[in-house]
């Protein structure tokens, strides 16, 4: 992942009416960080988990390689090409995310 993969997906985010509430350290055994998100009026809660583990330890988050939804590992996007893959799978996720608990 990159810093322009997290700009992409934060964009994608808000242009969804997603507003990231937290941005919080990983938990120094397999995650890069943690987002919380929420709507505008503060509700629907999720948390979005970085993952980053290589044989050097946990990656900081401009360099994870995937994220899933807290309590949901099937919710997850996984950081590949940012011409190719990544845009449609960030759309799915997105899409996807914006139906949970809705």
């Amino acid at each position: 992942m990159s810093i322009e993969h997290l700009d992409v997906l934060k964009r994608n985010l808000a242009e969804s009416k997603w507003i990231i509430d937290e941005e919080l350290q990983g938990n120094d055994y397999d995650i890069s960080g943690y987002w919380v998100v929420i709507r505008p009026n503060g509700t629907n809660e999720h948390t979005i988990v970085f993952e980053g583990l290589d044989e050097a330890g946990v990656l900081p988050m401009e360099k994870s390689y995937a994220c899933h939804i807290q309590g949901n590992n099937e919710l997850s996007l996984y950081f590949g090409n940012l011409k190719n893959t990544f845009p449609l799978e960030l759309e799915a996720f997105v899409s996807k995310l914006s139906l949970e608990n809705t």
